[in-house]
This record gives C-alpha cells, sequence and structure tokens, in this order.
C-alpha cells in the first residue's frame, strides 16, 4: 500500500517556467483562426478559470482543439529545450519520493513525460495526468482519489493558479498555492487555499510537517 499522503503537481508554473511559451502557442494559434490574439497578461489571467472554458469563451469551438494539440505537438521538441525549471522543485519531488506522486495538468501527457525524465525527475511520478486524459481537473483529481483509494485531505494539490485552487477545492484536497508561477500573491489570497507559499524554498521547509499531518 502506497504511504500517504499523495501529491497532486501543476506543471506549468508550478514545476517548470512556462508562460512565454504558452504565449506564443496561443499568438499562433488564435492568428491562425483569425481571432483576436491575446497579450501575456491576458493569457496569465486566462488560467483563473478552467483553461478550456476560457479559451472557449475566446471564440475557440471544440472542433479548434484538435488544431491546438497539433499545433503544441508539433513545438514540443523545440519547447522543451527552453523551458525552465524553477530553482528546487528537482529536490522536493526527490524528498517526496516515498509518497505517490502524480502531475495533474492542462498540457500535454506525452511533453510532460519527456521534459521529467529528460530533468530528471520521471523516476518520482506515479503517474501524469494532462489534457489528453480529461479536461477539467477536478474529474482527474476524483480519479486519482478513488484509484488511490485515500480521503481528500490524505491529498495535497500543488498548484499557481487562482483556476486549479476553486477546482481543487470542489474536491475536497488540501489546496497548497504557490506564487511563482502564473498567478501573483494578492490573486491567489483571495481563493483562501489552504496554504500559500512565495517560493520553493518554503514549501520545502514545510512538507516534512504537511506529511506528518496526514500520516
Amino acid at each position: 500500500m502506497a504511504k500517504k499522503p499523495i501529491f497532486l503537481f501543476d506543471f506549468d508554473g508550478v514545476i517548470a517556467d512556462t508562460l512565454n511559451e504558452v504565449c506564443q502557442t496561443f499568438d499562433i494559434f488564435f492568428k491562425r483562426l483569425g481571432l483576436i490574439q491575446p497579450n501575456r497578461e491576458e493569457v496569465r489571467l486566462m488560467y483563473k478559470r478552467n483553461i478550456h472554458d476560457s479559451l472557449k469563451e475566446r471564440g475557440v469551438t471544440e472542433d479548434n482543439f484538435k488544431d491546438l494539440w497539433a499545433l503544441i505537438r508539433s513545438r514540443e521538441k523545440e519547447v522543451e529545450k527552453r523551458i525552465r525549471m524553477y530553482p528546487h522543485m528537482a529536490e522536493l519531488l526527490k524528498k517526496l519520493s516515498k509518497y505517490n506522486i502524480y502531475i495533474v495538468s492542462s498540457s500535454s501527457t506525452k511533453a510532460i513525460e519527456s521534459y521529467a525524465n529528460r530533468m530528471g525527475f520521471g523516476q518520482y511520478l506515479k503517474a501524469i495526468l494532462g489534457a489528453e486524459a480529461e479536461v477539467f481537473k477536478v474529474k482527474k483529481i476524483n480519479r486519482i482519489l478513488n484509484d488511490e483509494g485515500v480521503n481528500p485531505k490524505e491529498a495535497y494539490f500543488v498548484t499557481d493558479t487562482v483556476g486549479d485552487v476553486i477546482e481543487g477545492k470542489k474536491t475536497g484536497v488540501n489546496t497548497i498555492a504557490v506564487a511563482w508561477g502564473y498567478h501573483k500573491k494578492e490573486e491567489l489570497e483571495k481563493t483562501s487555499p489552504d496554504y500559500l507559499f512565495n517560493a520553493p524554498e518554503e514549501l520545502i521547509k514545510t512538507i516534512t510537517d504537511l506529511c506528518k499531518i496526514s500520516e
């Protein structure tokens, strides 16, 4: 039986600094569709809700999403080389490796898997649930909880966006907001996450105590 608690990590803005690449991808995508291209700030704010819903609100149709995934796949190799991993995140994942660690993301599963293996932390992950698994993170988190057979309060969801904190709260898991990614501390505070950290070092210092609470 896996040791509790379990940890669920968002990828973009938590493990890796991907905002510039996401902005470039959306710029290309919206231009191809003939839609108004969102600027960097608008892209950032789109993550205040589920990104799938935000894209549809800006004119993207369900049929268009297959073109978005094709674009993402075509850019994966070049983008992967440019993405920077946040300091201390590899250390944190290694520290938690005795627990089951999942990545719950709106990005491509294969792209995250390739990046994780290249950066040396793929070995610490039990599974990656990307966009291909399900659009909404509520469903992905509930699926993990069901598969693991754990109480929501035995799970921690680490994310950097308002939209994710909202989705995490709907599942009952402990929400850990981090302010080094897409959304600022002031924005995250308004969602009342269970924990809020300004830097990876702060989370590393506290993680042992969080584990003891759930064990």
